[in-house]
């Protein structure tokens, strides 16, 4: 008897593990291969304290372009790859697409814009549920980063390299990066009237979500509108941020001062 019950939960353990590995046949193949993509070394390693902000305040046009006029940023330029063949290739065993049926049900295909599941080259394969799939947008090979559309135009993004999605990973058109590229300002449109940002820093070569800037102005600003269409933004050294945001009124420019607790 003793022998008897080990056994059964190894054969339900082989089952398991059977069924699993036909899933994930089922979207990516037999094949492991996965195409190495060169990431952006880091410009900073070291540890950093908790990021925070300091003072939101409120200025005008002539200060906002008599700063930006000082301030060299730094140069950064993504190749948003939308040639759906191409990218076929540089992401064979890393994202599976397909087409769907009259039912919703995914059919495997390699001229499909569905993405039906995802294998990132460190963490857990990413699947998602009937009539949720994202569509491909682009795929950013410099950052690892497919970009792709849910429901109502909602961004969604998905770090390959990671696994991360789209809190964390955000829109690259959105990015804003300081000097040293230290920290960085994200974004990605929600499917509402207004846009979502954050704040990353950036440790061990990638970027994580420290601060959501809709909170912190709904928090500190409470007489304005809060962040909801960034039409322009640098950084004045490397915690000192100025935005331009238009929304239901004219313009309104912001400083915000950032420090590390």
């Amino acid at each position: 008897m003793k022998l008897f019950i080990p056994l059964l939960l190894l054969s339900a353990l082989f089952i398991s593990c059977k069924e699993e590995t036909e899933s994930h046949n089922r979207h990516f193949g037999n094949s492991d291969t996965l195409v190495a993509t060169p990431q952006p070394k880091s410009s900073v390693n070291r540890m950093r304290g908790v990021l925070d902000v300091l003072l939101i305040r409120e200025i005008d046009s002539t200060e906002f372009y008599s700063i930006k006029a000082k301030v060299k940023p730094p140069e950064e330029k993504y190749n948003a790859i939308t040639d759906k063949k191409l990218v076929n290739r540089m992401l064979k065993g890393v994202v599976s697409f397909a087409d769907s049926d009259d039912d919703g049900n995914l059919i495997p295909s390699d001229t499909g814009w569905i993405v039906a599941g995802i294998k990132p080259r460190r963490g857990s394969i990413i699947t998602f549920n009937k009539y949720d799939e994202p569509a491909f947008t682009a795929y950013y090979p410099e950052l690892d980063i497919l970009l792709c559309e849910g429901g109502h135009q909602t961004e969604v993004s998905f770090n390959l390299a990671t696994g991360d999605s789209t809190e964390n990973t955000g829109n690259p058109e959105e990015f804003v990066t300081s000097a040293d590229k230290s920290i960085r300002l994200n974004g990605s449109y929600d499917g509402q009237e207004c846009n979502h940002y954050f704040i990353q820093v950036k440790e061990k070569g990638q970027y994580r979500t420290e601060i959501n800037l809709y909170d912190v102005f709904e928090e500190r600003m409470p007489k304005s509108i809060g962040i909801c269409n960034i039409t322009d933004a640098f950084w004045e050294g490397n915690n000192i941020l100025y935005l331009r945001e238009k929304n239901v009124s004219p313009n309104v420019y912001y400083k915000v001062v950032f420090v590390e607790r």
